[in-house]
């Protein structure tokens, strides 16, 4: 009671000096509290994510689809050069780019291969324009292509494309040919034009044959980086049996949180539905049961079970204090 009336005598005279200072002396409800700009996005993300209880595979796709390849030589190892070429664009394009795919370029292909295509059309090949793109080149290239007012900061460089084409033809001119491969396809290299079209079919006809995955990401929650390291770890292990990998960002107004995996267009994970990402060891299993299921996947399959390895575990004798320390200074090792 005593607390009470010290409350009415306080409102009282705050309400004499300034009537408005009543009104913040108050406590203010919940929803009229106002919020930071970050704020608001989580809290707009979690409603959208609440709100869709099946999120579509089939993505929205809201403007000009803007799609891009990469194929590259699996021979040459130069999955980790496109991988992240994928990245930088990604990080550059990340609201206009649609999709990219990765595609590992194999006999019969001719070695030494290295295409980028922006919708169909070749914006880089290795062959004709001297070696490998710099990024800021590559950058360029396609800004002019689906953004040409975009201002790529750092990217822009003062000197012409022209000027900076011919730089890179003269560092990267020297190594064209890749001796590896070409002894692989010494009968296919009289064909090359006419193999280099087959193997690098645009992604729209590459999908339409099996074996070609797919990695549908939230872009809002930044996943790139996670979907490309996967991307990365089913080319290593499936070269030969995939033909492309595509990374798909999904964005607004597609809900937040999907993490899907497809194997033409069939869904083989979602992120929603298992609670969590996919172990690598977990999400090559179940592309090898679907691509070769005869394929052995070396120290996945050979990996112990946890009894086996609780046996071995509790065979093994536990050290001293000074065997450790005699073993440490029998290997050099402080």
């Amino acid at each position: 009671m005593h607390l009470f009336f010290r409350f009415c005598i306080s409102y009282g005279l705050l309400s004499l000096i300034k009537p408005s200072s009543v009104v913040s002396f108050l406590p203010r409800p919940l929803n009229l509290v106002r919020k930071s700009p970050t704020e608001q996005r989580i809290i707009s993300k979690c409603h959208q994510f609440v709100q869709s209880s099946k999120t579509p595979i089939e993505l929205e796709v809201v403007g000009v689809a803007q799609a891009l390849s990469i194929e590259y030589c699996t021979g040459c190892r130069w999955l980790y050069r496109s991988a992240w070429l994928m990245q930088e664009l990604f990080t550059t394009f990340d609201e206009e780019m649609t999709t990219i795919t990765l595609i590992p370029s194999k006999p019969p292909s001719p070695g030494g291969t290295f295409l980028i295509k922006l919708n169909k059309e070749t914006i880089w090949d290795r062959r004709e324009d001297g070696g490998f793109p710099e990024s800021k080149v590559l950058k360029q290239r396609v800004r002019d292509k689906i953004d040409p007012a975009k201002d790529l900061g750092h990217s822009d460089s003062k000197e012409s494309s022209a000027q900076i084409q011919q730089q890179e033809s003269s560092k990267n001119g020297k190594d064209l040919d890749c001796p590896e491969c070409d002894e692989r396809n010494q009968n296919l290299v009289k064909n090359e034009t006419q193999n280099h079209v087959t193997s690098s079919q645009f992604i729209g006809e590459a999908m339409s044959g099996s074996k070609n995955v797919k990695i549908v990401y939230c872009a809002d929650c930044e996943w790139m980086l996670r979907s490309s390291w996967i991307c990365q770890e089913l080319l290593m292990t499936f070269e030969i049996e995939l033909n492309s990998v595509t990374l798909a960002p999904s964005r607004s107004p597609i809900p937040g949180g999907l993490f899907n995996i497809l194997i033409d267009e069939t869904l083989i994970f979602d992120r929603k539905e298992e609670g969590s990402f996919p172990e690598i060891e977990q999400l090559k299993k179940r592309v090898r049961d679907i691509v070769s299921p005869e394929k052995k996947l070396e120290h996945i399959d050979d990996s112990l079970t946890s009894g086996d390895c609780k046996e071995e575990l509790d065979d093994i004798d536990e050290l001293d204090d000074d065997s450790a320390a005699d073993l440490r200074n029998f290997y050099g090792v402080l």
